[in-house]
């Protein structure tokens, strides 16, 4: 079983270049999924993938999860056996550590490709998660670009630039990678292992991140619900730098995605929940949560459905 990590801060892409990436080589895979949170909102994503799909929840497969993170992975190896296995870790954890810890268990039946890290360099992230996104792209074998369709050549050479200042080894995809051939997909991504680990990393520089995960919110409007996000995500409630979920908004269902590349609102449909009842979840990720303060915004709000 050849493993590849695929990773990204939060809000990078991981989750759409995957999918991608199943349609570009016309392969299936076994994808392990380290989501932030107890829901794993990423997982209903990625399930028209029709590739095979594990969770790991609740625990970063870089630090307090790392025993259970080993456990996933050699239980695929021992059960499913498959040819190869995505790794997507949480969007912060830090790739040094998660590369160190399967190389750990890796051994004659378990390879390690070169892990590959999406990048977002039309929108930097907070310079308080500078630190986590230096080592996902020191530690990366391949450096891929997403929404980079609007870039000149000359930004995508500044951005390659800074890239190379960090790890000047790693190959870069700047252009979209949806314009990859199959063979070339499938040689860069999947044609070389490494190894071992020997990965090095600084834990002192490195924030604390925490979550929060929220069930069934309601709004009256689509406008009610836009600006409760413009306040997350503009530091009212703390450090937030990634919002993910569904919510009810009137009798339709929407899901979010917000992060420092800007947010989408999206409907889903009609909201079924009156006949076939489900649990919608928010997941908040960041650092000083107000989640007391979300709690009372969504509760005492002057024009929210109660």
């Amino acid at each position: 079983m050849k493993v590849l990590v695929i990773t990204g801060f939060l809000g990078a892409g991981k989750t759409t270049f995957i999918k991608a990436l199943a349609r570009l080589t016309g392969r299936e895979f076994v994808i392990l999924e380290n989501d932030s949170g107890r829901v794993n909102i990423d997982r209903r994503r990625l399930a028209d993938s029709s590739s095979d799909i594990w969770e790991l929840t609740e625990g970063c497969a870089c630090c307090t999860g790392a025993s259970d993170f080993a456990s996933s992975v050699l239980t695929i190896a021992n059960t499913v056996d498959p040819d190869y296995l995505i790794v997507e870790p949480s969007g912060v954890a830090q790739l040094s550590r998660v590369m160190n810890n399967l190389a750990a268990i890796a051994y004659e039946r378990i390879e390690l490709l070169k892990p590959v890290v999406v990048v977002d360099p039309t929108n930097p992230v907070s310079p308080q998660f500078s630190s986590i996104v230096n080592d996902q792209i020191s530690s990366a074998g391949v450096v891929v670009f997403s929404r980079t369709e609007n870039s000149s050549v000359q930004e995508k050479s500044l951005y390659e630039d800074r890239i190379r200042r960090i790890n000047p080894g790693a190959a870069i995809v700047a252009d979209h990678y949806s314009g990859l051939t199959r063979e070339a997909a499938w040689k860069l991504f999947f044609g070389e292992t490494i190894v071992d680990g020997n990965y090095e990393f600084d834990d002192s520089a490195v924030p604390e991140f925490e979550t929060f995960t929220a069930d069934n919110l309601k709004f009256k409007s689509i406008g009610e619900f836009d600006l409760f996000i413009r306040h997350v995500m503009t530091g009212n409630f703390g450090m937030v730098a990634r919002v993910k979920g569904e919510v009810r908004v009137g009798d339709e269902i929407l899901s979010v995605d917000a992060s420092s590349s800007g947010y989408e609102i999206r409907g889903e449909g009609p909201d079924g929940h009156f006949l076939r009842p489900r649990t919608l979840s928010v997941v908040f990720i960041g650092c000083d949560i107000d989640s007391l303060g979300i709690r009372r915004y969504v509760t005492v709000y002057p024009n929210r459905v109660r």
